[in-house]
């Protein structure tokens, strides 16, 4: 979705730098001009935004969790929001007119900040880009699967322990309704994740005909589940960042209150969700909803099995739940919600003066409008002395070598080239050009010629 954003951003003359989030946040102090987008404004991100608008960057944010409100308000308002950070942004972009709504109310005097856009993460699920996604998650014989998507945060790779240490390091327990609904929801993320991993595990063994792709959260042990499946050959744990690759190609996705529910049902996929403690108030989440619903391991096996056979229908979403997908994500018919944030982008003015374009090494700067900083948050592979104490709350926190690693997976320059040439196939406009900074970093500008 960064790159479908860049990509728009580039036929609007913005010039665009992507990689690993501490090496954009270094190279946009740099260059010292510039947009940088950020998946959040939360606390956490305090001291990064405050650095970058001392460096004369304009901060912008499109929060990643943004539907994390819809069932859970208190994290959204204490968490992913903060009032701090939020006053050295130029604009905060909405996936609907839902959040939006709660940040105005909430903080009433910055309300022309918060702007309904949708997310480029939707985009990808209409079908008109779904060539410009890799082939690669297809295999030689062009079998389908059944996707499995984990999300489980408690099963961290950095240890079961992490997220509350995380969240004590930030002085967030202290605060009893913070602490309760924290302990709560643990609680039931942790009985589900196990209950879930027993109901995958025993589906697997008892469809040896069917092809199972098992594909973990960025922050999750993966170890665990290639250990816990490996006696298993029908099934593959795998990750990458080919996430939209592995859901278009499936033919049937199982989630439990995984926003990969949402994605599902605007790419027409059958989906159930797999909910063992259904009448708890954290399994009311619209992904669910837009799901089948299985509470047990005999309602999935049986939900699977009639999926497979066509004896259920793919549809199943009510009228109330569509309207009510409908507040929560903005989706346009005429304009991508990429279009519509590079049109906001286009409204803030730059400060060039104390521009530092030299940083960049690179030729044919005469006819740069703006630096658009895109980022994917892996913070924590800075150091003390590289990040200049950005991250200060996160300096005493140890990361895992696989977490870090699976934050941000690796991209090359022919990846990002052979997304611009489908990309302008696609949209019939000009192709771009990318050029490697350092490992993990590039930029990306506008090419000069229509395919």
């Amino acid at each position: 979705s960064r790159l479908l954003l860049g990509y728009f951003a580039i036929q609007q003359d913005f010039t665009v730098i992507i990689g690993e989030y501490s090496q954009v946040v270094h190279k946009a102090i740099e260059c010292a001009t510039g947009i940088f987008i950020d998946k959040c404004l939360s606390s956490s991100k305090y001291k990064v935004a405050e650095r970058l608008s001392e460096s004369s960057i304009k901060i912008v944010s499109l929060d990643e969790e943004g539907l994390c409100h819809q069932n859970n308000e208190y994290v959204f308002k204490n968490l992913r929001s903060y009032e701090k950070s939020f006053k050295l942004a130029e604009k905060v972009f909405c996936w609907g007119i839902d959040d939006a709504s709660k940040l105005k109310k909430q903080y009433a005097k910055m309300q022309e900040k918060f702007i309904v856009t949708g997310n480029p993460r939707i985009d990808l699920c209409d079908r008109q880009f779904w060539n410009i996604l890799e082939e690669e998650t297809k295999n030689k014989e062009n079998k389908k699967y059944v996707l499995i998507v984990s999300n489980f945060s408690v099963n961290n790779a950095n240890g079961f322990g992490f997220i509350s240490n995380q969240l004590e390091n930030y002085d967030l327990l202290g605060d009893r309704g913070f602490k309760q609904d924290f302990e709560l929801r643990k609680r039931f993320r942790y009985l589900t994740f196990l209950e879930f991993s027993l109901a995958i595990e025993r589906l697997i063994k008892d469809n040896p005909s069917v092809n199972f792709v098992l594909r973990p959260h960025p922050s999750e042990n993966i170890d665990y589940w290639h250990d816990f499946l490996s006696s298993h050959s029908n099934c593959k744990v795998v990750y990458d960042h080919k996430y939209y690759q592995w859901l278009r190609d499936a033919s049937i996705v199982v989630h439990s209150s995984c926003t990969s529910g949402i994605f599902t049902y605007f790419m027409q996929i059958p989906t159930i969700a797999y909910l063992p403690f259904p009448n708890d108030p954290y399994s009311d989440f619209i992904a669910n909803d837009l799901s089948y619903k299985a509470f047990n391991y005999d309602h999935l096996n049986n939900t699977l099995r009639g999926l497979m056979s066509k004896d259920i229908s793919s549809s199943i979403t009510s009228y109330s739940t569509i309207e009510r997908l409908n507040t929560l994500v903005s989706k346009l018919e005429n304009k991508t919600s990429a279009e519509r944030i590079i049109d906001e982008l286009c409204t803030i003015k730059i400060d060039y003066d104390k521009a530092n374009f030299d940083q960049l090494t690179v030729s044919k700067f005469s006819l740069l409008k703006v630096f658009l900083k895109i980022a994917k948050t892996v913070g924590i592979s800075l150091s003390k002395k590289q990040g200049e104490n950005l991250f200060i709350k996160d300096s005493n926190l140890r990361y895992s070598t696989a977490y870090c690693e699976q934050q941000f997976s690796s991209i090359s320059i022919d990846e990002i080239q052979s997304y611009g040439e489908r990309m302008s196939v696609i949209l019939n406009s000009k192709s771009l050009k990318v050029e490697k900074l350092q490992d993990n970093l590039f930029l990306i500008k506008k090419g000069n010629e229509k395919p």
